[in-house]
């Protein structure tokens, strides 16, 4: 009979591999190389404090980009 370790150890295994399948799943099914080099150079560009934001917005959230151009920021009167 397995040891309780040797069964925690096992399904903290499965665990940790059902991650890294749903991880890349997710990844490839985005249209993302999931790639360590493709995450790293992603992640720098998500990081430039001038254009990060923009790139995060347009790379993992193009469903919610109605338009190419920037939008304006709203103006409120005080």
């Amino acid at each position: 009979m397995a040891s309780k370790s040797s069964l925690k150890a096992f399904r903290e295994k499965v665990a940790l591999i059902q991650m890294e399948l749903r991880d890349r799943i997710e990844s490839e099914s985005a249209g993302l190389d999931a790639s360590p080099e493709a995450v790293q150079s992603r992640r720098a560009q998500v990081f430039d404090p001038v254009t990060g934001f923009r790139f995060f917005v347009n790379t993992y959230f193009p469903h919610h980009v109605k338009h190419a151009a920037t939008s304006e920021p709203a103006r409120v009167s005080l």
